[in-house]
């Protein structure tokens, strides 16, 4: 009787070159990103990152240990990491920086930590969806500002200082038909709102990812994307415009398929895997060079990078070749999640079962290296993956 299903978001196995172009437009004038589906297969993290650093979370000389890393968002400077009750700001090198926690009943607490967006001044909105919260915090734990809102929203993204994009999904909540929300900060008022809710698709299609917006921080706005939607859309405070279309040489699916009438969201998952469809994207990010979007296919995520100017893409669903992690390969799917952020791609790494392995299937020599480069840290502790992206 489940309706709803948080799917977790993974990054496979490796590097192929696949035919993929961003290049073409159609009808609508949406850049077409045709795909040709490969088989699983290992990229070098030289291949897709211009650098990569493993980050081990700490204060001081404290290691910090969070169970699950639900949310991770960056900027230039930090990474901030989220378990869904505090809301964590850590320097490049791991150190924290900052800290909010808030959790509880009061006016200005929430009861879980749904997702979080930066202001324009690094300040942080954090989104608590059963509550119907957003709330502004300064690194303080100073509270700016708090605005009940009347929907159920899964992420918020910061388009200027004085609006906010709400992404509801699929649900008819009693309170408006449209899926994507404009927050006047000012008024604290909905402005805007875009892309109507399919009441067909209301009936099943609920899933959680941990976000749904892309965004550089610039002026271009952010990029708006779900999981069995392929269209990727440019958002601001007072224009939505679809940019990308997804389209798959084969197993793409049928748009008919979705007016079927499934019982939740489980049988339409079994029913799409029965097929042996495709279907995208948990993941969008953009670069100087290149577009990384998701696809999963036969119980395996791929990632694709694609460059902006025409050429071979890199569909890949695991990576290797890491710096002091000699023989290690990075299968992304035992991870609980991957996110990409400000061109950043991120996930937290489990270092104990990573030195196990190294041990088991290099040696004892080896095994003391990676331990030298961890500079005898407490492998328990959180360990994430940064790369930046090329």
């Amino acid at each position: 009787n489940m309706k709803h299903l948080s799917l977790v978001i993974l990054v496979l196995c490796a590097c192929m070159i696949a035919g993929c172009d961003a290049n073409k437009k159609d009808n609508n004038h949406m850049d077409v990103i045709t795909i040709n589906p490969s088989a699983p297969s290992a990229a070098s993290v030289d291949e897709i990152f211009e650098s990569h650093d493993i980050v081990h979370l700490h204060k001081d000389t404290s290691a910090i240990y969070l169970n699950i890393v639900q949310i991770v968002k960056a900027s230039e400077e930090f990474i901030y990491v989220s378990d869904g009750e505090s809301l964590y700001k850590f320097d490049m090198t791991g150190n924290l920086a900052g800290k909010i926690s808030k959790l509880g009943a009061g006016h200005n607490e929430y009861n879980s930590i749904t997702n979080f967006a930066f202001d324009t001044d690094e300040s942080v909105w954090i989104l608590s969806r059963h509550n119907k919260k957003l709330i502004h915090y300064d690194w303080k734990g100073s509270v700016l500002d708090n605005i009940t809102i009347a929907n159920e929203v899964k992420d918020i993204c910061v388009v200027d200082e004085d609006h906010v994009l709400m992404y509801k999904g699929n649900e008819l909540d009693g309170n408006g038909s449209d899926r994507l929300l404009v927050l006047n900060l000012k008024t604290k008022e909905v402005e805007n709102s875009y892309l109507s809710v399919n009441e067909d698709k209301a009936k099943y299609l609920f899933v959680s990812l941990p976000g749904n917006f892309s965004s550089n921080g610039g002026a271009d706005g952010a990029m708006l994307f779900d999981l069995y939607n392929d269209t990727i859309y440019r958002c601001g405070n007072d224009i939505v415009t679809p940019q990308y279309v997804l389209k798959f040489t084969k197993h793409q699916i049928p748009q008919e398929f979705y007016n079927q009438e499934f019982y939740n969201i489980r049988e339409f998952v079994k029913s799409v895997q029965s097929n042996n469809y495709l279907y995208a994207t948990s993941i969008f990010g953009e670069t100087k060079d290149n577009l990384f979007v998701s696809y999963y296919h036969e119980m395996n995520m791929h990632v694709c990078m694609i460059p902006k100017e025409g050429g071979a893409c890199m569909d890949f669903s695991s990576l290797t070749d890491f710096d002091h992690l000699d023989g290690y390969t990075a299968n992304l799917i035992r991870f609980p999640n991957v996110f990409f952020s400000r061109g950043k791609m991120i996930f937290q790494l489990d270092m104990l079962e990573i030195t196990d392995d190294i041990k088991e299937n290099l040696g004892e020599e080896k095994f003391n290296e990676t331990m030298e480069y961890l500079n005898g840290t407490d492998i328990t502790g959180t360990f994430l993956f940064v790369g930046k992206a090329k």
